[in-house]
């Protein structure tokens, strides 16, 4: 319920440069998520001892090439008044009016954490390009054609849902 498919696609080989490239790869069919995580979703997840479980959090915490305890990396992923929680939180809780924001203010570990808890994981790169424009080459700049169909206003994000902006995929 709420994604939509991933086609499965084969990608050629892409050269960056003279150093690096892009080998040939396929994506097999996936999901992904139709919009973005709410902060309503994304408590849900912490209300549930989820900055307080390990079994969410899957990859080493590295930080300055140093593999931090659990413990450790639980203390960087607080809130503004110390609490577990997004960055932009206050008091554990997201802002108020805004239970239907996207998230922010999350690392990559702790969105990582929260799909584990959805039982989910978080799409590549490859994925994503091929949800947000199924016919685009993945050497295509991107930017260009999301940001005018994103949940993005002037002064901030919107409420997930605001804007009807459809990939191809949905």
């Amino acid at each position: 319920a709420g994604t939509v498919p991933v086609e499965r696609r084969r990608y050629a080989a892409v050269p960056l440069g003279s150093f690096a490239a892009i080998e040939a790869f396929e994506l097999e069919r996936s999901y992904i998520d139709r919009t973005e995580v709410t902060n309503a979703a994304y408590q849900e997840f912490a209300a549930a001892g989820g900055y307080r479980r390990p079994e969410f959090w899957k990859e080493p915490f590295v930080e300055d090439g140093r593999t931090l305890s659990f413990e450790e990396a639980m203390a960087r992923f607080v809130d503004s008044t110390g609490r577990p929680g997004p960055a932009t939180w206050v008091l554990g809780e997201h802002p108020e009016g805004q239970a239907e924001f996207p998230v922010g203010g999350v690392s990559w570990y702790e969105a990582a954490a929260y799909a584990a808890f959805r039982e989910r994981s978080l799409p590549t790169v490859y994925h994503w390009a091929v949800a947000a424009l199924p016919d685009a080459e993945i050497a295509e700049p991107l930017a260009p054609h999301i940001g005018p169909q994103s949940n993005l206003e002037s002064d901030g994000p919107a409420a997930v849902g605001t804007h009807p902006g459809l990939s191809a995929a949905g």
